[in-house]
């Protein structure tokens, strides 16, 4: 993994769980970081154009609502093709 995907997905998850308030996992896959997050039931919007951002500098992001109702929030950074680490 290089150090600026690490870097990169470490800082977004940080970031989130401060914006959100809540445990952000982290999964390292082969190429790639993986961040989820559960959205906290009742949780408003306050920080909603922030937590885009965050979300925005990631390779891919995206929402999910599971089969019970709990929102989830992910995002993926990959490693850049021809990148050691």
């Amino acid at each position: 993994m290089s150090d600026d995907t690490a870097d990169r997905s470490w800082a977004g998850a940080n970031r989130l769980a401060e914006l959100i308030g809540t445990e952000v996992r982290v999964t390292v896959s082969g190429d790639s970081v993986h961040v989820m997050l559960e959205l906290p039931s009742g949780a408003g919007d306050s920080h909603h154009l922030e937590v885009l951002t965050v979300l925005r500098a990631a390779d891919r992001f995206g929402h999910r609502r599971t089969a019970d109702g709990v929102e989830q929030l992910w995002a993926t950074y990959f490693r850049p093709e021809g990148g050691g680490g």
